[in-house]
């Protein structure tokens, strides 16, 4: 549908807030193991879009006879090469993959335009069709995985096409919401949990970003969500709605302390969803990259499990009770053929979810989650460092972040903790470039640090 005048001005002002896209190489796809060939395709205006395709492992293959197709969504920064820890954990799960740029970001042509994500999305699809499904099967179906705003785009997509065979979405966010919890209190809604537990113990406290701009009271509040709703060009900007009538089952995934989009929005969207959908709340773990790097193995067991259609129902479960305020995490074991505990059962007024939970190692009493060492470094060294750069950034404290990002350097991290230090880097250059020169200039030289360390790193141990 074309435009009018105030509408292109809109979606121009909101494609240049919203969309940070660069065109900077971030790392190569061999550096993560991954053989990728580069694929082009044409959006119906005829703007060229690149990207990467990438066949699944052949031992996947050869046990499940066919492996699942998954389109990447990525996030709303950077490009696809800035996101390939996602696509690495798709590739582990057994999945063949498709990873476009949206236009304007990385390989792609054209310029960042919001309103234009969800034809670049659909082009990706139809190019994961033509690169490897058979045009004379009508059964052949494309599974989603979307991050940050790619999940908003991913769970459209459910809702619109008909050849999708599920949608995973990690850091969903309610566009709505977002702008009334800022106008309240200067945070992003929706946000009504202030307490969670995991076997009973307290979790830490949640942290939230303060959002500069206009504050008022709940009717003005509601009134610039609404607002601010109607005139941004996104598709999906609601999930809720799109996930109401998504035609494939969801896998709805987000960290419990997510500082930018609080996971209260994931819940909502869950329970628009259909009975088939799964909702994976992950205690202590913020945006991404954070998942990707805590839970490791276990993402890939889960995005492995939702894309082969294979959901244990014995063995170690998560479960999550979410209550008006507050949230409850249980760990327990199902042997095969025992029921699910009659006092976990759905309450009128709470929400229950049950989840199998795959890299585990059985306990006297329940279970206990497996770490592999890329994990374990994110829980003992560089989780924190991560964190703390995604405080200062978010907080625009160029100073302390650069102090932080030296800090971090100072480490040598192995990879792929060098990539995401080469990410930050790239961010901070990017802030500091006006305000700080001294400091982009350093970003600059970290960046260059990082990137030699991720290259020698992962040629030493031959790719991952």
């Amino acid at each position: 549908m074309r435009m009018n005048p105030l509408q292109a001005m809109t979606n121009l002002i909101f494609s240049k807030l919203a969309l940070v896209a660069d065109r900077r190489v971030y790392a190569r796809p061999e550096l993560f193991g991954l053989v990728a060939s580069t694929i082009e395709a044409r959006r119906p205006d005829g703007t060229v879009l690149r990207g990467y395709k990438i066949p699944a492992p052949t031992t996947s293959v050869a046990d499940d006879g066919a492996a699942p197709v998954v389109v990447f969504l990525s996030g709303n920064t950077g490009n696809v090469s800035a996101h390939f820890p996602y696509v690495e954990i798709l590739h582990r799960a057994g999945c063949h993959v498709i990873a476009f740029d949206y236009a304007g970001f990385g390989l792609s042509d054209g310029k960042r335009d919001l309103d234009k994500l969800i034809v670049d999305a659909n082009t990706a699809c139809d190019s994961a069709r033509r690169e490897f499904g058979n045009s004379t099967e009508g059964e052949f179906k494309i599974g989603l995985f979307g991050l940050s705003i790619g999940a908003n785009i991913a769970i459209a997509l459910a809702a619109q096409r008909d050849d999708i065979l599920g949608a995973a979405v990690e850091g969903l966010s309610i566009q709505r919401e977002i702008i009334r919890g800022i106008t309240v209190d200067g945070r992003a809604g929706p946000w009504n949990i202030n307490e969670l537990t995991l076997d009973g113990e307290p979790l830490a406290e949640r942290e939230f970003v303060k959002f500069p701009g206009l504050r008022g009271p709940g009717f003005f509040a509601a009134f610039m969500g609404a607002a601010a709703h109607h005139s941004y060009p996104l598709a999906g900007k609601d999930p809720r709605v799109c996930a109401g009538v998504a035609r494939a089952p969801l896998l709805v995934i987000h960290g419990t302390t997510d500082r930018i989009f609080p996971f209260e929005g994931a819940v909502e969207t869950y329970r628009r969803s259909g009975p088939k959908s799964r909702l994976w709340l992950l205690p202590g773990v913020g945006h991404a990259q954070e998942p990707a790097l805590n839970s490791d193995d276990e993402y890939v067991a889960q995005l492995h499990s939702f894309f082969h259609q294979n959901e244990p129902t014995s063995g170690a479960m998560l479960v999550t009770k979410v209550r008006e305020d507050r949230v409850d995490f249980r760990r327990i074991w199902l042997e095969p053929g025992e029921s699910f505990p009659a006092e976990d059962k759905q309450e009128s007024d709470t929400l229950v979810t049950l989840l199998a939970m795959h890299c585990v190692e059985r306990t006297d009493t329940s279970w206990r989650a497996l770490k592999s060492e890329r994990a374990q470094l994110f829980e003992s060294t560089y989780g924190e460092y991560m964190r703390q750069l995604s405080r200062d950034m978010h907080a625009q404290k160029i100073l302390p972040a650069a102090e932080t990002l030296t800090a971090f350097a100072e480490l040598e991290p192995p990879f792929p903790y060098s990539h995401i230090g080469a990410l930050h880097a790239a961010r901070l250059e990017g802030m500091a470039e006006k305000k700080a020169p001294g400091i982009a200039a350093l970003a600059e030289e970290l960046f260059g640090r990082f990137q030699s360390t991720t290259t020698r790193v992962t040629s030493e141990v031959g790719g991952r």
